[in-house]
């Protein structure tokens, strides 16, 4: 979901992304840390705040309250991910939807366990006729996000 959060010393706010993730997201991120508070509760209207988006904008200190489509959010906890991640706000997958009345998803991260599982992987989702997929590394994606930017 894209946010408006106010901007550090600004009247005028500034998107953000606001990531729903699942509590198991965090046992594929071993880089991220949390550097102030706590990982946010499922179910709750709780946001983790990346470093990035901490910096760089204002009222994402532990404890604030933003407010997302007519309810409060509570900022938990500050985390670092040294990537695209630390620019982002984290909550629940299922509070995420539940609240923006959306279903679905529109990423999946998947760590995988062999050096070649990306190859099959990819094979096996895009044969498949019933998804509409594009199947990349991390990498690749961010890196076609910003593509506008670096041209």
């Amino acid at each position: 979901m894209v946010t408006e959060v106010p901007r550090k010393g600004q009247s005028s706010g500034a998107n953000v992304s606001l990531r729903g993730i699942e509590p198991k997201g965090f046992d594929i991120r071993p880089e991220l840390k949390i550097l102030q508070g706590r990982k946010f509760k499922p179910g709750l209207r709780e946001l983790m705040v990346g470093a990035g988006a901490y910096k760089q904008f204002d009222g994402l200190q532990i404890g604030s309250k933003l407010k997302f489509r007519g309810s409060y959010w509570v900022v938990v906890g500050v985390f670092e991910t040294k990537d695209a991640h630390d620019s982002e706000l984290w909550a629940d997958l299922d509070t995420v939807q539940s609240a923006f009345g959306r279903t679905g998803v529109s990423s999946v991260v998947v760590k995988l366990t062999y050096s070649d599982a990306l190859e099959d992987l990819k094979r096996r989702l895009t044969s498949n006729p019933q998804l509409n997929v594009e199947v990349k590394t991390e990498q690749e994606y961010f890196s076609s996000q910003s593509s506008g930017l670096t041209n």
